[in-house]
């Protein structure tokens, strides 16, 4: 879940529970991160369903895995993936909010990165902070989300980054 107090895009309540260092992304670290503000973004959504319309050209709905594929890859090497996209739509579309605009751009590839956070009263650590600490008398790195379809999804912490986006110094969602 995507969260920040002063934004209607990302909700919640939260703060850091270490220091932080800066580290820089990789392009696929950074696609991947974008894909999914993207794609867990309520305001972005509409954008995805047209997205979809206009590059799904099967008669038949398509499936998830075709979905994935499609948002994250295009459809083909002349078609553009979402993100970009996105990004021309936001360049061009004047109705689309300058929040929204702001993430369409992309975050910046350096990030703050923390060993803790605190997130709507939990605390989580990174599983690597963890692991570093023998006498711990707790563990709090794993996580667990529930799909659309009910299906539990369970994991680990690896890391904790704070984003931000161009033009918009107030958004700065934590992931």
């Amino acid at each position: 879940r995507i969260i920040n107090p002063n934004s209607v895009f990302f909700q919640g309540q939260f703060g850091s529970a270490s220091a932080c260092t800066t580290k820089p992304l990789t392009n696929e670290e950074w696609r991947s991160i974008m894909l999914y503000v993207l794609l867990n973004s309520p305001a972005a959504e509409p954008y995805k369903q047209e997205f979809l319309r206009e590059f799904w050209t099967a008669s038949r709905l398509p499936e998830a895995h075709e979905i994935d594929t499609l948002i994250s890859q295009g459809s083909g090497p002349q078609w553009r993936d979402f993100i970009s996209w996105f990004w021309r739509k936001a360049q061009t579309d004047m109705s689309i909010s300058s929040e929204l605009c702001a993430v369409a751009c992309g975050c910046d590839l350096r990030v703050r990165s923390f060993n803790g956070y605190d997130v709507n009263g939990f605390r989580f650590h990174m599983t690597s902070y963890e692991e570093s600490r023998p006498n711990r008398s707790a563990t709090n790195s794993g996580v667990v989300t529930i799909d659309t379809d009910g299906k539990e999804y369970h994991g680990r912490v690896l890391e904790i980054y704070e984003l931000s986006f161009y033009g918009a110094p107030h958004l700065k969602p934590v992931i």
